[in-house]
């Protein structure tokens, strides 16, 4: 069964900027607004990469965080849950940001 759900942006915002990423060691930088036309730009380790090369470059605006989003309830459905009743942290944190990036969780 699909359906959808409506998520406040604000919600979103206090997630993306409200966790640093030290939890994350592949995740090197963020910056911007993801709601804006500028984006949030990352810097990242693909893939690929050997663990801190940080060569992945991406500017996340809001149709990828849609997508993430709905990776993440796809693939953490209790992480997700605790999200969205206002318990995340920074490992909800780097979930969201894997399956915004990768489309899938990459890192354990």
């Amino acid at each position: 069964m699909k359906f959808s759900i409506e998520i406040d942006d604000t919600k979103v915002t206090d997630l993306l900027h409200g966790h640093s990423g030290s939890y994350s060691d592949w995740l090197h930088s963020a910056e911007g607004s993801w709601h804006t036309a500028s984006g949030f730009r990352i810097r990242f380790d693909k893939e690929t990469d050997a663990e801190g090369d940080g060569t992945g470059r991406m500017t996340i605006k809001k149709a990828a965080v849609a997508r993430g989003l709905a990776i993440f309830a796809k693939e953490c459905p209790v992480a997700f849950s605790d999200w969205m009743q206002g318990n995340d942290d920074d490992l909800a944190f780097d979930c969201i940001m894997q399956c915004i990036i990768f489309g899938k969780l990459v890192y354990g």
